[in-house]
């Protein structure tokens, strides 16, 4: 009987104890889902700068004023070997798993 009443006893003890514990947990994850309902559901990228240019009355270039020498063109422009540059630098085995590498996530998440 003593036992049975101890056994009570220690489990409304780690009950009690481990209460807040939960309860910070609920009210994060209440918090957390209010939060996240209110975030957009499409982000606008916005355009990155590109270099600008100074013309003269007839129209001809004077100069070129940037930070970044960046001039936007069509994918169709750049050439395919430097398409398939890009991919081979990112990652050298995608045209062999294609855009999903569980290979690659499983090394990367493993424990070392």
């Amino acid at each position: 009987m003593t036992f049975l009443i101890l056994s009570v006893l220690c489990g409304l003890l780690i009950a009690g104890l481990t209460l807040p514990a939960v309860g910070a947990a609920l009210v994060v994850a209440n918090t957390s889902r209010a939060n996240l309902g209110a975030l957009p559901v499409a982000f606008d990228i916005p355009a990155q700068s590109q270099r600008s240019k100074v013309l003269d009355a007839r129209g001809d270039v004077l100069a070129y004023f940037y930070e970044e020498n960046r001039v936007y063109v069509r994918l169709a422009q750049i050439a395919p070997i430097m398409r398939q540059a890009i991919v081979a630098i990112e990652d050298h085995r995608f045209y062999q798993h294609g855009p999903l590498d569980v290979q690659g996530t499983a090394r990367r998440y493993s424990p070392t």
